[in-house]
């Protein structure tokens, strides 16, 4: 991020990439339409991604420059873990 989103939260840090401002970055959010991701709140585990209705493209240039929207997003299992549902 080139700077913080007007709705992110308070809590929210500012972005590395807002240091950077004087070397005129260029800033690219990936997002997956579905799949799933790894979040730790407060136990870690996959959580479902929610479905996105998006493609890639050119953003606002203010806080991306562009989106990459990919088919899925899939998490990998820690080394020695059990499988998770659905068997991976």
């Amino acid at each position: 991020m080139k700077r913080r989103p007007d709705d992110a939260p308070a809590e929210m840090q500012r972005p590395m990439g807002s240091y950077l401002g004087d070397l005129d970055p260029y800033a690219v959010d990936i997002r997956a339409a579905t799949g799933e991701t790894w979040i730790c709140r407060p136990q870690c585990g996959a959580v479902p991604v929610p479905a996105l209705h998006a493609s890639s493209g050119p953003d606002d240039g203010v806080v991306y420059d562009f989106d990459i929207v990919l088919p899925r997003f899939t998490t990998a299992r820690m080394l020695g873990a059990p499988p998770g549902p659905g068997g991976h």
